[in-house]
């Protein structure tokens, strides 16, 4: 959580100091980074240790069960090691699905924020429905 918070607080900073022109290109970015980004390095803090340990504590489980059911805990094994193609497959499926996602999540973010800051102008000139239409595209369609 400290890891967190103080990468959101330098992001939150940093973007403090940048200019109103180039925080406007950039404003689904900087909130991307301090929700998706900030909370991925989290999980790398959290389960990290898990990469350490993992090895350690599967060899110890393994040899637990192999003193407990012999020679038959090697078709576990076995099934286990079957199985890593097919995780490996959902793996990647599930990254290019999150890539999708971000992307998107990115478009429907600069939009809410070009719709809030020229609110004034879209009013004026009656754009709501064609910026209702679009925004239900990007929160529907995609």
């Amino acid at each position: 959580m400290r890891v967190r918070a103080g990468l959101i607080s330098a992001i939150y900073r940093k973007a403090l100091l940048l200019s109103n022109d180039s925080r406007g290109q950039s404003t689904g970015d900087i909130v991307n980074l301090m929700s998706v980004d900030a909370t991925r390095l989290q999980d790398v803090c959290t389960y990290g240790l898990i990469s350490i340990s993992g090895p350690w504590q599967i060899t110890l489980a393994f040899i637990s069960l192999y003193n407990l059911l012999g020679w038959s805990a090697f078709v576990g094994v076995a099934i286990m090691l079957l199985s890593i193609p097919l995780n490996t497959f959902v793996a990647r499926f599930l990254k290019k699905m999150q890539e999708q996602q971000m992307k998107n999540r990115d478009e429907r973010t600069r939009l809410m924020s070009e719709l809030l800051s020229n609110v004034r102008s879209i009013k004026l000139y009656a754009w709501e429905h064609a910026f209702l239409r679009k925004i239900l595209h990007v929160r529907n369609d995609k």
